[in-house]
């Protein structure tokens, strides 16, 4: 079963490696995204909002640079239609090509959690460890 959406924070992550890795997860050819506007909003603070076809749905996908102090940006994809079964597993296949640091949620967001107990999982190419963040 899907999570109602999925959100993961990669490091100094830079447009070429965020269009590889949509065009190997969503359908190529329906990908509508210019590298150099792309690569200019990653320098600003705005959000990106692009509409990505999977099978029969459209997954809104929410892009904000420096999510995460001046180093990591989130990918929110707000629905539950995505490839992916939670955070971790849309982590590993941005990691399958790219060494870089992503973290994500450990388990599935609830609203009535303390923010002092969130874990997160700290990923890379090698290393994979529940951290404290924020």
């Amino acid at each position: 079963m899907n999570t109602p959406d999925i959100e993961i924070y990669a490091k100094d992550i830079n447009s070429d490696i965020i269009i590889d890795w949509l065009t190997q997860q969503f359908e190529a050819s329906s990908l509508n995204i210019d590298p150099k506007t792309l690569g200019i909003a990653l320098n600003s603070t705005a959000c990106i909002t692009i509409q990505l076809p999977y099978k029969e749905h459209s997954i809104e996908l929410i892009i904000t640079p420096r999510a995460a102090g001046k180093s990591f940006c989130s990918f929110w994809f707000k629905s539950e239609n995505t490839p992916w079964e939670n955070d971790e597993a849309c982590a590993l296949t941005l990691l399958e090509e790219n060494d870089i640091e992503i973290r994500c949620a450990a388990s599935g967001w609830q609203e009535d959690e303390e923010k002092l107990s969130e874990q997160w999982l700290l990923l890379t190419q090698n290393e994979k460890k529940l951290i404290h963040w924020g």
